[in-house]
């Protein structure tokens, strides 16, 4: 999902930077596009206010596509309706060419972003997400829906250590890419939770994981893996979670343990 995720936050500003240009021309934004307009038209109260307000406003789709980005299996719907208004949109275009011709070539290629980009993100989503979760198959209305009874979300995974301490339990695993699992981090403290959003935590590799399946007598030991071991690491995301953005974080090579 990463990738995906990467895409999104990168393309997020774009829409902000979009929303302070008309903030800050007003119509004058439309004529960096070829808009031709009179004098009185650029000068009319009405126009520059509506211009204003609609392209700050079109600054909201950079905001869900970061707050989508930080949990795209969270916010998969939110997406797939951002993606599709923002198509929608694109397709009103084709009205106006239809009522008073083809517009400047800029125009046009916006055109063809609004109307290219959404399927192919709406598809590489469905991708990602089926790829996440391989026991489950794509409904014909775009749901997931499990093949195979899952774990249970609710049963913690593994014990999260910091030096001797216990300071959380990794409960629901989701796989995210090949070799990336993710899952919720629940601190078993207040002091604990002050500990694990400390980026310091994940950067200097501070953390043990033990298996708590075969810590609790179900095995003949308790597997131990370092965050420098077995290349079981934090990903980018913890940047994101230190953020409280979201309560998960990716670990590498960290499948869950049948227990």
């Amino acid at each position: 999902m990463r990738p995906l995720a990467l895409l999104l936050k990168a393309v997020a500003p774009v829409f902000g930077i979009v929303g302070v240009l008309h903030l800050a021309l007003g119509v004058g934004a439309d004529v960096w596009l070829g808009a031709r307009l009179p004098a009185e038209a650029l000068n009319d109260a009405t126009l520059d206010s509506q211009n204003r307000f609609y392209g700050v406003a079109f600054s909201l789709y950079g905001v869900l596509l970061y707050l989508c980005a930080t949990d795209l299996r969270k916010y998969a719907t939110v997406l797939r309706c951002v993606l599709w208004v923002f198509f929608t949109a694109g397709l009103a275009r084709l009205v106006s060419i239809a009522a008073h011709g083809l517009p400047p070539q800029p125009v046009l290629a916006l055109l063809v972003t609004e109307l290219a980009l959404p399927p192919l993100l709406h598809l590489w989503l469905s991708k990602v997400l089926a790829q996440a979760n391989p026991s489950s198959r794509l409904a014909s209305d775009g749901v997931h829906r499990p093949l195979m009874p899952q774990s249970d979300p609710n049963v913690p995974m593994f014990d999260l250590f910091v030096g001797n301490d216990l300071v959380a339990h990794l409960y629901d695993p989701r796989r995210e890419e090949m070799f990336w699992w993710s899952y919720r981090i629940a601190p078993v403290s207040e002091e604990a939770d002050l500990i694990l959003h400390d980026e310091a935590t994940w950067k200097e590799v501070r953390f043990t994981i033990r298996d708590r399946g075969r810590a609790l007598g179900r095995g003949p030991e308790a597997p131990t893996f370092n965050g420098g071991d077995y290349e079981t690491f934090a990903g980018g995301d913890f940047v994101v979670y230190c953020r409280r953005e979201t309560d998960r974080l990716s670990f590498r090579s960290l499948g869950p343990i049948d227990q």
